[in-house]
């Protein structure tokens, strides 16, 4: 028997989702800001990051940052993610 595990439904993701592959990256990171707020992206990284480790794979994952401060705080939520 699948052990349940909650669904977290995020509209930065799926938005990535349905897009990868279709747009450039470039045109993609401009879609993100032109639409989403620095929080929506900020919450979305979060997620992303807490559903990678709790895979527990073996792979040694790079430090992300979990918080970004300053002038070009979207663009680089947005590098974060894309």
């Amino acid at each position: 028997m699948a052990v349940a595990s909650p669904l977290m439904l995020c509209d930065v993701l799926c938005f990535l989702h349905s897009k990868q592959g279709k747009l450039n990256v470039k045109h993609l990171k401009y879609a993100l800001m032109d639409f989403y707020t620095p929080e929506d992206i900020s919450v979305a990284k979060v997620r992303l990051l807490d559903d990678v480790r709790s895979i527990n794979s073996t792979i040694k994952l790079p430090h992300v940052p979990q918080r970004r401060d300053g002038d070009q705080r979207l663009e680089r939520e947005v590098d974060d993610i894309a």
